[in-house]
């Protein structure tokens, strides 16, 4: 299938590099030459702006840093929609992507909303999850396609409901290591080792993905941010990004997440002592410094 792609940062490139790898022909676009350089090498087709990008693809996938962005780009490419599909792998806000999917129909083309969690390695190896908001019509044509990258696609309701997936994730994903990160210290200012808790949840009903990834004391778990300086493999300023956006669709459904409020506070805080570029993760590091309240 004729594809493009726009967005070619840490998680475009190597989805984009999996599309050529299966076969598709490839059209993008990037605002840095190097990634467009890279995929040309590689025999993708290199074209000056987005609405090129979408007027040769059948498909059009983006993976931009924001709202903003994904909405620049969409309304750039309006013109030449009709008959068109565009997906967005971005994180952004559920109504900006009901808004935006409302403008690609109405152009005569096609919309869904498909954000993507696994990080640059599940999209080196093609295990991504891909939550899908839209047309189940449109779903299942582009599915095949997704499935160069992903390991799991599954949709979820209409445009905005693959976001809604999406950003629930990112606040159990926080809610969790603030979690460890408290039980970690609580561990430690009883005279157990953090090695020690570690190994036993690996072993107990406390397990999760977080858990061994993500352990938030360094030298404990070899591969958590935590033991490589807090090496980002998905940055502070990402994260803080999307926790925001979780907590304003919260309040605007009437459900405001309350995790999501303390751990927004953790990653603000994060952000101002400069940690924007770590790994999220790094604001377990705060963790011990909240003040404690006494109960009597």
């Amino acid at each position: 299938m004729r594809t493009g792609f726009i967005g070619l940062g840490t998680m475009g490139r190597p989805m984009a590099r999996r599309l050529l790898a299966a076969g598709h022909e490839l059209a993008c676009a990037s605002r840095s030459p190097g990634p467009v350089r890279e995929l040309a090498a590689l025999g993708a087709v290199p074209l000056p702006t987005a609405a090129d990008v979408v007027a040769w693809s059948e498909i059009t996938f983006l993976c931009l840093p924001d709202d903003e962005a994904v909405r620049s780009v969409v309304g750039e490419c309006l013109p030449v929609a009709r008959g068109r599909t565009i997906v967005d792998h971005s994180t952004v806000g559920p109504d900006t992507e009901t808004r935006l999917g409302r403008l690609v129909r109405e152009a005569g083309g096609h919309y869904l909303d498909a954000p993507v969690s696994g990080g640059p390695q599940g999209a080196e190896a093609g295990t991504l999850a891909v939550m899908v908001g839209g047309d189940a019509g449109v779903f299942e044509t582009v599915r095949p396609v997704i499935d160069a990258y992903a390991g799991y696609v599954a949709l979820a309701g209409d445009v905005g409901a693959g976001q809604v997936v999406k950003l629930c994730n990112q606040v159990l994903v926080c809610a969790q290591l603030l979690t460890l990160a408290e039980c970690a210290e609580l561990a430690q200012r009883s005279g157990v080792s953090p090695q020690a808790l570690h190994d036993a949840l690996g072993h107990s009903t406390g397990d999760s993905f977080i858990a061994r990834s993500r352990f938030p004391v360094p030298g404990v778990a070899p591969h958590s941010p935590a033991s490589n300086d807090w090496r980002p493999d998905f940055t502070t300023a990402l994260m803080h990004k999307d926790i925001d956006l979780a907590w304003a669709h919260g309040n605007r459904v009437g459900a405001p997440p309350l995790s999501a409020l303390r751990v927004l506070d953790l990653l603000t805080e994060n952000l101002l002592s400069g940690n924007a570029g770590l790994d999220f993760s790094s604001f377990a590091a705060l963790v011990p410094a909240r003040p404690r309240q006494e109960t009597h």
